[in-house]
C-alpha cells in the first residue's frame, strides 16, 4: 500500500509490540482494538464500529477506502478515481450473477432478515464488503444502518460472520442508503469464485484485457495461479483460503446443523 499512496493510513490491531512498531516504520496508525476471548460479536461485524469510532476520531479524513487485509494488494491508489455523486461506492463481487445465484450471501441474508426480505432483493448484484469508498458523512451513514441491521437478528447470526455480507447488501439494495455500485475489474478487482481474464505486465501489475489497471485486487489467495503471481511480485508467501478452513466435512455438518437448530429457537431479549 505504502508504495501507491502516502497518505493517511490505519490498520485495525490488537495491542502488539511488535506489530505497532512495524506500522509506525511505515507512518500507518494503528487503530488498536480490544482483545477478547470468545467475543459474542465476530471481528467482521465488529469492525464496522471501529471504522466508524476512527473516522469520528480523525475528522480530517475526507475520505476513505475501507478493505480486508489478509487477500488484498494495492496496484496503485485507489482515490486516483474519483468518487461517485452518491459519496459512496460499493463493488460487485462477481462480473456475473444476481444474489440469487451467490450461495453464501443467500444463506446469510435469509438467516439475519428472512426469506421476504431476500427475495426482495435476490436479482440484484451480489456485492462484496471487503472493500468500499465513501466521502466521510455518506461512510458515516452506511455504518450506521448496518449497526441496526445487525441487531435485527437473534445475536448469535446478527454477530456472525456472514452478516456482514447480508447487511451491506440489503443496505444498498433496499435503497437505505444512497450508493454507487461499481462494476468488477474498475477500482476494485475482486476474484473470488470466478477467475477474470487478468493479464500480467511486465512490471508485475495486473491488467484487464482492455489496458485498464484496477487499484486494488481482492481475494486473490482463492485462485493459486494469482496467489503464486502475488508471491512471485512481493516476495511475501500467502496462505490459501482453503488452508484456513480447518474442519472436516462431518464437522461442517453438525455446524450448519446447530445453526439451523438455534435459529429457530426463541431468544430471550
Amino acid at each position: 500500500m505504502r508504495k501507491v499512496h502516502k497518505g493517511p493510513a490505519g490498520l485495525l490491531v490488537y495491542n502488539d509490540e511488535q506489530v505497532m512498531a512495524f506500522l509506525n516504520s511505515h507512518d500507518i496508525l494503528a487503530l488498536v482494538i480490544p482483545r477478547q476471548d470468545n467475543p459474542a460479536l465476530h471481528i467482521a461485524v465488529r469492525r464496522f464500529a471501529y471504522i466508524a469510532n476512527a473516522l469520528r476520531m480523525h475528522q480530517h479524513w475526507g475520505r476513505a477506502f475501507v478493505c480486508d487485509t489478509r487477500d488484498v494488494a494495492f496496484q496503485r491508489s485507489p482515490f486516483e478515481d474519483p468518487l461517485p455523486n452518491s459519496g459512496l461506492e460499493v463493488h460487485q463481487e462477481r462480473e456475473t450473477g444476481l444474489l440469487g445465484d451467490h450461495a453464501a450471501t443467500k444463506k446469510w441474508t435469509r438467516r439475519a432478515f428472512g426469506n421476504r426480505a431476500f427475495e426482495a432483493i435476490a436479482d440484484q448484484a451480489a456485492l462484496c464488503v471487503g472493500s468500499m469508498v465513501f466521502a466521510r458523512q455518506q461512510g458515516l451513514a452506511l455504518l450506521a444502518v448496518m449497526d441496526v441491521l445487525f441487531a435485527i437478528p437473534r445475536a448469535n447470526i446478527g454477530g456472525a460472520f456472514g452478516t456482514d455480507q447480508a447487511a451491506l447488501n440489503y443496505a444498498v439494495h433496499a435503497q437505505l442508503v444512497d450508493a454507487d455500485i461499481a462494476p468488477n475489474l474498475e477500482r476494485v478487482a475482486t476474484i473470488g469464485a470466478v477467475r477474470p481474464d487478468l493479464e500480467a505486465r511486465p512490471d508485475g501489475r495486473l491488467v484487464n484485457q482492455n489496458g485498464s489497471m484496477p487499484a486494488v485486487i481482492h481475494q486473490f489467495d482463492r485462485c493459486t495461479h494469482y496467489t503464486r503471481f502475488m508471491e512471485t511480485w512481493s516476495g511475501a508467501k500467502f496462505f490459501h483460503s482453503a488452508k484456513l478452513q480447518g474442519r472436516s466435512p462431518l464437522q461442517a455438518w453438525l455446524s450448519r446443523r446447530l445453526t439451523s437448530i438455534s435459529t429457530r429457537t426463541p431468544e430471550l431479549r
